[in-house]
């Protein structure tokens, strides 16, 4: 597989998915608290999840998710 990438480029060897479109809803700070290293991750695995379905020719909307906006 290496070789046919590196003689036909990495293009070609992307998956066909069965999903044209997907939606990533990622890093949900909540408004009423500090952030904190646990949002950076899902902010990173996130990110990487719709780069993956992106290489893999899906439209990609990406959401943030901006927490609990009621009074705590």
């Amino acid at each position: 597989r290496i070789e046919m990438m590196l003689v036909n480029g990495i293009d070609t060897w992307a998956p066909v998915l069965p999903v044209k479109r997907a939606i990533v809803d990622f890093s949900s700070p909540n408004i009423a608290k500090e952030m904190h290293v646990g949002h950076l991750r899902s902010t990173i695995i996130g990110d990487s999840i719709s780069r993956m379905l992106e290489f893999c020719k899906a439209d990609v909307l990406r959401r943030n998710h901006v927490g609990d906006w009621g009074t705590q």
